[in-house]
């Protein structure tokens, strides 16, 4: 849905703040989003029937780590998992 009024944050805990404060419509994590559901101050919406979006367009991501230091067992087997679903 396209809108001039888009509003941007880096923070899951300021998007949710402006949700429930009625600021638009958004994604937000399952556990940040199940309890607000649950006590009516989120309503789910049906996104696959909203025409507009696509969402057959591959969503890009990148592997972001210092490469001067040795990644753990468990970042190393998520960048691996990550690269093979690639």
């Amino acid at each position: 849905m396209p809108s001039a009024a888009i509003w941007r944050v880096n923070d899951m805990a300021a998007k949710q703040a402006a949700l429930l404060a009625g600021l638009g419509w958004g994604r937000l994590p399952r556990h940040l989003a199940e309890p607000e559901i649950a006590a009516g101050r989120l309503v789910p919406l049906a996104v696959e029937a909203i025409e507009s979006l696509d969402w057959s367009i591959p969503l890009p991501l990148h592997v972001a780590y210092r490469k001067n230091d040795a990644l753990g067992s468990a970042a190393s087997w998520m960048r691996d998992a990550l690269v093979a679903a690639a």
